[in-house]
């Protein structure tokens, strides 16, 4: 992505900007290709240095705003996304406005950032956008609801659509039930002029296809691909490969994958893409609730926008919204195989989810009173042996309190970090009697910042019905304390009058309902106007006993009890103390709520007039006699519900990921009120990686390896008998009847393990049950883990596909696959599903695999959001294990495509980390892909998959810090350079002289281009590959019959030159001898 600012300033707004798109860490590749910022040459050195960390991507150029930018050498429609700060004077608004929109792309955006921006700008921004050929103001966010101070309000537009029609014709395959939306897009086509027709796939036969642009919708009633008649497949070949155009609509097979057997289309399509590059395919998903009328109206402008499609063509819609795929690096699993390689002796502290299987993380700072450095870690005390008086919760909510605040800013004795929440029981030890698992409960604990505390049962509360984690959460310190205060200490009496300090505060609104409740006259103080007007409409308050902290109070006091004076002063927050000891009453009673220091300046004898003086700690008492604590909590407990008092308010209410914001609000005064953290369930926080300790499996399981007996099965099986399994079952088609069975089955025995064979063909579902049925009957432990290995190949081009190849290929995956996911037990610790790169880069000629494949990354996002383990790992080229080693032509096309070799160890490792950290990994993981700087070592050309839009990131990871490619000048350069035809006809000549000879293992000087491509032993896919080369290096759209038709080299680099656009407006000298 190239981003262009219009005004760097200070640099400040830059550098928030920056900071964000940086990536997991400072080592990360950012999520941008270049950025660009305009400014004066005088502050190029200042931005310079503060933009250091991203000198590689940074630049700053100067331009006249009010001229035109592409006359000042800046390229028309190159930015995908322009910043314009909207306090620029009017008088260039619009020149900027023009320029934007001449230098974005077309589908690029605008933001405009503007301090304020009221309903009459917003209307005036409107005007100008439409009248600089925008869309006017697609987003407005004028308000921040967290309140950030580094929050600046903003616009988004996008350009207008340049008028593009409708495709003429559109056919319209649904399944024979039909499905609301094929009607509702049949509706809004006719109203829109364009012809439809509507058929099944089984109603195409014999009609004409070539002008027709086919959206099949049939996925929405039932998936096509997953288990598909041959008579069904060749009618879908004709489809795909015939029409002007498709457009396949899915649904669920994306993203949260409710559909995952519709996920074979993604890598079916991939395939097909990159054995046709000029087929005009596109991959909509529909969310599987989502509204209809609105998903339509979106898919008739994707199909208006059909140049879109020569950026992407899967797309998904989301709420609204078109989403689209990006593929990053997966930092996490990087460190953590590198950590498990070094022995697991660094912490590496990451962004991560805050609930994971099989963890208890707890609140730790790295660096005492750095609120940045909070993050979470293994609770050392969650292994031990629960005590029998003891109470498990599994936390949902926690309030923060000022004491929270002094413990992460380097902390006091007695102080804790979380010392309230509200959760649910998770466990109870021996002697529990009144809580039991599953209950609603608030506490008064420690470290309540974790997924799971432990209090006594005397420290545990119920909550009543109707009241949610965050109201309880909200209510043990501030109503034990103001408890203890009035009641206990001060021993507040009907018809008395107490006088209560920063009232609006969460102790304060505590104070003020025991005190009302009780039926006490209140006196108040607050420390602005707006706490005074809430009182007032809160509590009914009246306005003359309300008094403001910063004035002279104890005069107020005074006149308003005739002199007087109160029986109680309830002291929060530091107000003067001699001034609230001068409005006590004769045999009244000061609470202060300040540590005990603050007193020792207390002038004795303001005492004299038979003043009683008290200092409340409620943290105190519960470190120094928890069975005071639980009577405390109690008593403050039932004369809350009893008396059907509320939570103060407002309840500021934040997730776990927003604890360091929260302490700053609070530290600040930022935020009135009570603030309570929930525990979300999709809460990311930064946290340790899980250390990096073997993986050990328990002689009390039984572990299932399908596919055992192929390399990469029988690879992982022989580890995990090394690792204590003990009963192992290898699943495959032959069971042990074969040489090769009986001595893997002897290598595992010889390992300690109780291995057994179990014949089973898992695309047949009658088969997986028998042979669970079979594992019950052998009495063996219950099943705690799969590992999937199980592959079939039957490469072929698209075109050339058999249906007996296609179901060879994708029943062992898909259909295979979806039978364990049915029959396997749902409380197992692992799923692990190999999978290939196959999927996610559209192998040429594994049409077949690439859509088994793609169902498998589906299924373990269907599994994971099911709350069932799965992970699917996208293995590119493992080298000295299994097929590709033991397959030489294999091996070397891998190779050429750039893919990085994984040993069989590092695949171990990758399985593994599976395995120990699945809840904190992604479900899917890609293995092998190759990135910038990895092809430039390796002195390798960019693979045809790199076109990809969604390679794009990884396209560029370290190609900043790269020079040149050393794989030589590429044909498109050479081209550029080319004078006449018979010098460019030379050129291409010689590079598929260059790429026959790398291909068949020969020296150039022995690929004579007199003779036919055929002659070279070229078969369809390596012709389906001279295709792609000729597309993306030379523009030049030649056919497979170009290729194999027997011409010779130099008559199919004769053909090229003629097709290639890159030569189409150029003037080369016509060679007679051409």
């Amino acid at each position: 992505m190239n981003i262009l600012q219009v005004g760097a300033g200070d640099g400040q707004a830059t550098h928030r900007i920056l900071e964000p798109m940086q990536g997991p860490d400072p080592e990360s590749t950012p999520w941008f290709k270049h950025y660009t910022v305009t400014e004066s040459p005088a502050r190029f050195e200042a931005l310079g240095k503060l933009f250091e960390p991203w000198a590689s991507y940074f630049k700053a150029i100067s331009v006249d705003p009010d001229q035109s930018w592409a006359e000042q050498g800046m390229n028309e429609n190159s930015y995908d996304c322009i910043l314009l700060n909207g306090e620029t004077q009017t008088a260039s608004t619009d020149h900027l406005i023009r320029n934007a929109r001449t230098c974005l792309k077309d589908h690029g955006t605008l933001i405009i950032l503007q301090n304020e921006i009221n309903d009459e700008e917003l209307a005036t921004w409107i005007e100008r956008l439409r009248s600089g050929h925008f869309n006017g103001v697609d987003l407005s966010i004028r308000e921040d609801p967290n309140c950030s101070a580094d929050f600046v309000p903003f616009l988004v537009s996008r350009p207008q659509a340049k008028s593009t029609q409708l495709p003429e014709d559109i056919l319209i395959i649904d399944s024979s039930t039909g499905h609301p939306f094929s009607k509702s897009l049949g509706n809004h086509l006719r109203a829109l002029g364009v012809s439809e027709t509507y058929t099944t796939l089984e109603g195409i036969e014999g009609m004409d296809l070539r002008t027709k642009h086919c959206v099949l919708v049939a996925d929405l009633v039932s998936p096509i691909l997953f288990d598909i008649a041959p008579e069904s497949f060749l009618g879908l070949k004709r489809v795909l490969l015939e029409s002007k155009g498709i457009t396949w609509v899915t649904s669920g097979a994306t993203m949260e994958c409710t559909n995952p057997k519709s996920a074979l289309v993604t890598g079916l399509l991939r395939s097909i893409w990159q054995e046709n590059p000029t087929l005009p395919l596109m991959n909509v998903d529909l969310e599987a609730c989502g509204d209809i009328e609105e998903d339509v109206a979106i898919l008739l402008n994707l199909l208006r926008t059909e140049s879109l499609w020569n950026i992407d063509r899967e797309f998904a819609i989301r709420n609204g919204r078109l989403m689209i795929p990006r593929i990053q690096l997966e930092q996490n699993v990087n460190e953590l195989l590198r950590n498990q390689r070094e022995g697991g002796k660094e912490a590496i502290i990451k962004s991560g989810p805050l609930k994971q299987h099989g963890r208890a993380l707890n609140v730790n700072f790295r660096t005492p009173a750095d609120l940045d450095s909070l993050y979470f870690k293994d609770d050392p005390n969650y292994g031990e042996a629960l005590c029998e008086d003891a109470v498990e919760i599994e936390v949902k909510a926690v309030g923060l309190n000022t004491t929270d605040l002094t413990s992460a800013l380097g902390g006091t004795v007695n102080t804790a970090f979380g010392v309230e929440c509200s959760g649910i029981v998770s466990r109870v030890g021996s002697e529990v009697k009144n809580q039991r698992p599953g209950d609603r409960v608030l506490t008064w604990c420690s470290e309540a910042f974790a997924n799971f505390v432990r209090s006594p049962t005397n420290m545990v509360q119920a909550m009543p019905v109707g009241m949610t984690f965050q109201m309880a959460a909200a209510l043990p310190i501030s109503f034990c304390t103001a408890y203890q205060a009035l009641i206990e200490c001060a021993q507040l009496q009907e018809e008395e009058t107490v006088l209560i300090h920063a009232a609006a505060s969460p102790i304060g609104q505590a104070a003020i309902m025991v005190a009302k409740n009780i039926g006490a006259k209140v006196y108040a103080t607050v420390s602005s106007e707006e706490d005074k007007v809430f009182l007032i409409e809160t509590y009914d308050l009246a306005q003359r006993h309300i008094f403001h902290s910063g004035c002279d109070f104890s005069r107020g006091i005074s006149r308003t009890t005739q002199g007087k004076g109160v029986d109680v002063v309830l002291s929060l927050s530091g107000e003067d103390i001699r001034q609230s000891l001068l409005c006590v009453a004769s045999f009244g009673r000061f609470v202060g709520l300040e540590r005990e220091d603050k007193y020792a300046s207390v002038d004795m004898t303001l005492l004299m007039a038979n003043i009683s003086f008290h200092v409340v700690n409620v943290l105190a008492l519960y470190w120094a006699s928890q069975s005071r604590a639980a009577k405390l909590l109690k008593n403050a407990m039932s004369f809350y519900y009893n008396h059907h008092c509320q939570p103060g308010s407002p309840i500021h209410v934040m997730s776990f990921s927003e604890i360091s914001d929260g302490l700053r609000f609070l530290n600040d005064g930022k935020k009135g009120g009570k603030i309570v953290f929930r525990a979300g369930d999709g809460d990311t926080v930064m946290v340790d990686l899980p250390k990096a300790k073997p993986v050990e499996f328990g002689a009390d399981a039984t572990y299932l390896v399908v596919g055992g007996f192929g390399g990469l099965g029988q690879h992982i099986a022989k580890w995990m008998a090394g690792r204590g399994a003990h009963h192992l079952i290898l699943l495959s088609r032959q069971g042990a009847d074969h040489p090769e069975a009986r001595n893997v089955l002897g290598q595992l025995r010889s390992a300690g393990a109780e291995a057994q064979a179990l014949q089973c063909d898992i695309s047949d579902i009658a088969s997986v049950t028998e042979a669970m049925k079979q594992l019950e009957l052998k009495q063996l432990p219950p099943i705690r883990g799969i590992i999937q290995a199980a592959m079939a190949l039957a490469d072929a081009t698209f075109e050339s596909m058999t249906p007996d190849q296609w179901t060879m290929s994708t029943k062992t995956k898909a259909l295979g696959t979806w039978n364990l996911h049915c029959a396997a037990p749902r409380d197992m610790d692992f799923f692990v599903m190999l999978s290939s790169v196959s999927g996610i880069i559209g192998w040429r000629g594994q049409a077949n695999y690439a859509a088994g494949n793609t169902f498998l990354d589906a299924l373990a996002h269907h599994r994971r959001a099911q709350g069932l383990p799965a992970t699917s790992l996208d293995v590119g080229a493992v080298f000295d294990v299994g097929y590709v080693a033991q397959n030489a032509d294999m091996r070397e096309n891998m190779w050429s495509l750039g893919l990085v070799g994984l040993g069989g160890d590092e695949l171990i490792g990758a399985v593994e980390a599976s395995i120990a950290a699945q809840d904190f990994n992604h479900p899917q993981i890609i293995l092998g892909l190759p990135t910038a700087d990895y092809l430039a070592s390796e002195s390798l050309q960019e693979p045809y998959y790199f076109s990809d839009a969604k390679m794009g990131h990884i396209r560029h990871v370290g190609s900043q810090n790269q020079g040149p490619n050393n794989a030589g000048i590429g044909l498109s350069e050479q081209l550029g350079k080319a004078t006449s035809v018979s010098s460019a006809i030379e050129i291409v000549s010689y590079s598929l002289r260059e790429k026959l000879a790398k291909q068949m293992k020969v020296d150039i000087e022995d690929v004579d281009a007199s003779k036919p491509v055929s002659g070279y032993g070229v078969d369809s896919l390596t012709a389906v590959d001279i295709r792609g080369w000729s597309l993306k290096d030379a523009q030049a759209d030649i056919s497979i019959l170009d290729i194999v038709n027997n011409a010779s080299i130099g008559s199919l680099a004769h053909t090229i030159v003629k097709k290639s656009l890159l030569l189409a407006g150029s003037k080369l000298e016509e060679d007679p001898a051409t």
